[in-house]
């Protein structure tokens, strides 16, 4: 998970280092290698958002549209619920302001469950809402203690996962399952499941994304390439935001590769652009991910 990249860019900077203010160009290229990374770490959570957000709560508001009050992911994950009234009895204290963002929301939708174990929207935004109020701590985590409240979480959204697919089929709860496992640390389960869904599901455009995504924090760029390239074909009306963000991704690959082969493009402060196949362009990986986030953050209107 996002430890990875830290690991790796802590090796980076001490090569960094080693040059002194002359810094060569491999250097350079590996520092952009990282921020990169970095970037991407913060990205990860964003697709699934608006996969959830807009195909989940609303196929399961449908199928249950006499629980009004459980019909809508944006009521049903917003109301009832207080800051001030919530109780963060063992949260971590550098956790605290971000359990208040999350911790009134859950304990109503839990609430809610008792008196319909079965509601499916209820099931699917408790779901959501551990998985980003897990990612949200995790990021924010540095003690063991932080970390394992924060694992906790997503273990709870996995379980709440587990318990709507029992009763639901659903690719898009399948993915952000996935992620779920990739940010508790394990990667291979996280890939074999995506790759189970792409096999599944050839034409779930999130499903290839997000594949693509893993693979590329990993370091195999021809499968992330691959994947992307997928991504763009499974979901070519952008429907689920999976054609946009694949492109964005395959731009900030090519700029990638075109600073690693061409020596001269990363000396200097100069943006090299890329044209993307729908034609999108972009200056530099890291403003295309910020950018790229802040679109899925609109379309869904969720997000971290």
């Amino acid at each position: 998970m996002s430890q990875k990249p830290k690991h790796s860019g802590s090796s980076h900077q001490h090569g960094s280092k080693s040059g002194k203010r002359n810094i060569g160009t491999g250097a350079k290229v590996v520092v952009v290698v990282f921020a990169v990374l970095m970037a991407l770490a913060l990205m990860l959570p964003f697709l699934s958002t608006i996969v959830a957000s807009n195909n989940e709560a609303q196929s399961s508001s449908q199928s249950q549209s006499d629980s009004s009050s459980s019909t809508d992911s944006g009521t049903d994950s917003s109301d009832d619920s207080s800051a001030d009234d919530v109780s963060l009895d063992g949260v971590p204290e550098n956790l605290q302001s971000t359990a208040k963002t999350y911790a009134g929301t859950v304990q109503t939708l839990e609430s809610k469950l008792d008196d319909d174990p079965n509601n499916l929207a209820t099931l699917i935004n408790l779901a959501d809402d551990y998985m980003n109020w897990g990612y949200a701590s995790l990021k924010s985590s540095s003690s063991d203690d932080e970390k394992s409240y924060s694992n906790g979480l997503l273990q709870k959204a996995v379980e709440y996962f587990d318990r709507y697919l029992a009763l639901h089929d659903s690719n898009s709860a399948k993915v952000n399952r996935a992620l779920c496992q990739y940010y508790l640390g394990d990667t291979d389960g996280a890939t074999k499941a995506l790759e189970q869904i792409t096999t599944d599901a050839p034409d779930f455009g999130p499903g290839w994304a997000n594949l693509g995504l893993v693979y590329e924090q990993a370091g195999e760029t021809q499968k992330a390439i691959d994947a992307y390239q997928k991504a763009v074909e499974a979901d070519p009306n952008n429907e689920y935001g999976a054609r946009s963000f694949a492109n964005q991704r395959l731009v900030a690959l090519q700029s990638q590769q075109s600073s690693s082969s061409d020596s001269t493009s990363s000396t200097d402060g100069s943006s090299s652009e890329t044209t993307s196949s729908d034609g999108s362009t972009s200056s530099d990986s890291s403003s295309s991910s910020n950018s790229l986030a802040n679109t899925l953050n609109s379309s869904s209107g969720t997000g971290l």
